[in-house]
């Protein structure tokens, strides 16, 4: 199995696990630790880097409609 394989497996494991969280179901946090070091670092070997999303404020999102309205 290839690293991309393996990573989208970890990943959608992880998804599985904190979709029980969200109900309020108990997980092994010990599996969901391993899992998301493991996850961690086979990204770092893809060379994928987490980046910070960058939203616009309220403000700049309305004005953005506007200039888009009048052109």
């Amino acid at each position: 199995m290839d690293l991309v394989a393996t990573c989208a497996s970890l990943r959608c494991e992880l998804e599985k696990l904190e979709g029980k969280l969200s109900l309020g179901e108990d997980i092994n946090l010990d599996v969901f630790g391993r899992l998301a070091g493991h996850y961690r670092r086979i990204c770092e070997a893809l060379g994928i880097e987490r980046r910070k999303r960058v939203l616009p404020s309220v403000e700049d999102y309305v004005a953005s409609l506007t200039d888009e309205a009048a052109t």
